[in-house]
């Protein structure tokens, strides 16, 4: 449900990029490079552009374009002093994964949305932002599902809209929110204020439903420099952002609400347990960096977010997100994330590893990120049985590795992205003297051909400590087909089949089943956590 991609992307590189290249000016607006405005440019025809940064002492204003309207396959930035105006037009943002692409009012820009019919592709997360000291105004448009997300010093005014909406409120940020949706019936919105390092909130927020005014930070609250105020909308649930080194107490907060509490987590740390909680009277959530008190307070989703070079475990929790994003490492055990947080995913040079658990939403890896899945379930969400519209995707220079895990969801890439899949199917009942036939899968898939040419390997290793024999390898994919024949193995010891998939840039995934020897005994070892940025998955999983 909560996306932080566009908050990690504006204190990226490219902020810096657009600064250094805005020195100078150019009318052209090729799809292959960014639209670069230092004067006033209106639009008043359909058009297909690329990125667009309007940068110091330049104006683009789009007026009256009719379908298939205004597209942009990229960002649209403001940045300086500089002003965007969309008024009365068709826009057509194309992205295709959660955060690809959004508008941004930075620095001490102003844009302005009004009158518009403004398209994004279903189930892609795609936000407005305002940002530094940017002003967003947006009033009068019909939407489908988007975010609006003001952080820094900025100000966001949302008002009289149709569609769903993701509000995101950070730093010290302020927003207004009025007459959402414009038409009855036609939208509602919920909002994520933060409890920012150092503050303390005592939250008590009303019934889900038509809330004819609300603001943030409550009464009573210490800390927060933040502000919304909220008139005349529907509001679907009352989700709320926690940092590191804050207090939230969540008190009197009955059942028939709904309320998600997300955790930023730049910190190690250990979860366990977390989700599944009920009305309960009295309890200390066990966070080592913040404190979260219920008090006759009932949550019903929790959502974490590793960040920075955090090293989080996450056990045996009930969960409805987690996103890793920046340099964090994460080991998922024994979960269920449910999808009614949102989506699972990985994010920057994040490395997530996922075991024994059932993920029931959209998985996405985007960015230069690792997310692996071992002996898990992905499944799609509730409302999709079928699961067209859940995805499984790797984007821009991701791996997304499934290793013994069954997926009912549909696979997407984009960019050099990577899906790496690996599948033992029946395994003897300890290791063979003759010959039995191992069937599987062992597949790599990119839409970049120098990714996805590779190879695979399959090996046994006799416990303890004994050389790899290998029993098969090939360059072609498998896809449940026969892998190989095993036999003249020694049944009076545990082997563990392992299965490596090697890309066409030498990353190697690797995935293994461990078969026990006829007396039952294991083999020892246990997988391995990533502590560091590496694309080798864990060397052993016991089934």
């Amino acid at each position: 449900m909560h996306n932080l991609v566009m908050r990690n992307l504006l204190t990226s590189a490219f902020v810096s990029t657009c600064l250094v290249v805005c020195g100078s000016t150019t009318s052209g607006h090729a799809q292959d490079e960014p639209w670069i405005i230092t004067d006033a440019q209106i639009v008043t025809e359909p058009m297909e552009v690329g990125d667009i940064i309007v940068a110091e002492g330049g104006s683009l204003r789009v007026v009256d374009v009719p379908e298939p309207g205004f597209q942009i396959s990229g960002h649209l930035w403001a940045i300086g002093e500089s002003r965007v105006e969309l008024v009365n037009s068709v826009i057509q943002f194309m992205s295709t994964y959660h955060g690809q692409y959004g508008l941004v009012s930075a620095e001490n820009s102003s844009a302005e949305v009004t009158g518009c019919d403004y398209r994004v592709p279903n189930g892609v997360q795609h936000a407005l932002v305002s940002h530094g000291n940017g002003d967003l105004q947006v009033t009068d448009t019909d939407f489908g599902f988007v975010q609006l997300l003001a952080m820094g010093d900025s100000r966001l005014v949302a008002e009289r809209l149709n569609g769903d909406f993701e509000v995101l409120l950070m730093d010290q940020s302020s927003m207004v929110l009025n007459d959402i949706p414009r038409d009855p019936g036609s939208g509602q919105l919920w909002v994520w204020p933060e409890v920012t390092p150092g503050s303390e909130v005592v939250y008590s927020p009303p019934l889900p439903g038509f809330v004819d005014a609300w603001e943030y930070p409550p009464e009573g609250s210490t800390g927060i420099e933040q502000r919304v105020d909220l008139a005349r909308c529907e509001v679907m649930l009352w989700p709320i952002l926690v940092d590191a080194d804050s207090k939230l107490t969540l008190r009197d907060i009955t059942e028939d609400n709904w309320i998600v509490v997300g955790l930023l987590m730049p910190n190690s740390a250990v979860i366990r347990n977390l989700g599944g909680e009920g009305l309960v009277e009295d309890l200390q959530i066990p966070l080592h960096d913040r404190m979260i008190q219920l008090e006759n307070a009932s949550i019903d989703t929790w959502n974490l977010y590793p960040q920075a070079h955090a090293q989080v475990d996450i056990i045996d929790s009930i969960l409805g997100e987690i996103i890793s994003e920046q340099n964090s490492r994460v080991w998922v055990e024994r979960c269920l994330i449910d999808g009614n947080g949102g989506w699972f995913g990985s994010r920057e040079d994040s490395h997530m590893v996922v075991h024994d658990s059932v993920v029931t939403c959209t998985v996405e890896a985007g960015n230069q990120s690792t997310l692996e899945f071992h002996n898990s379930q992905i499944l799609p969400y509730e409302v999709d049985p079928t699961g067209e519209f859940t995805r499984f995707g790797a984007f821009d220079d991701a791996i997304l590795f499934a290793h013994q895990t069954t997926m009912e969801t549909t696979a997407v890439l984009g960019g050099s992205g990577l899906i790496g899949v690996s599948f033992v199917a029946e395994l003897p009942p300890s290791p063979p003297v003759t010959p039995f036939p191992l069937y599987g899968s062992a597949a790599l898939f990119s839409l970049d051909p120098k990714v996805a040419e590779g190879s695979w390997m399959l090996e046994s290793i006799e416990h303890p400590g004994t050389d790899a024999q290998v029993l098969a390898e090939g360059s072609e994919n498998v896809e449940s087909g026969l892998l190989a024949t095993w036999a003249n193995a020694n049944p009076a010891q545990p082997s563990t089949l392992r299965l490596t998939l090697t890309d066409g840039l030498s990353r190697s995934l690797i995935g293994s089943r461990v078969v026990r020897s006829e007396n039952g005994e294991p083999a020892d070892g246990h997988a391995r956590r990533p502590r560091k940025k590496k694309l080798r998955l864990p060397g052993s999983s016991s089934e």
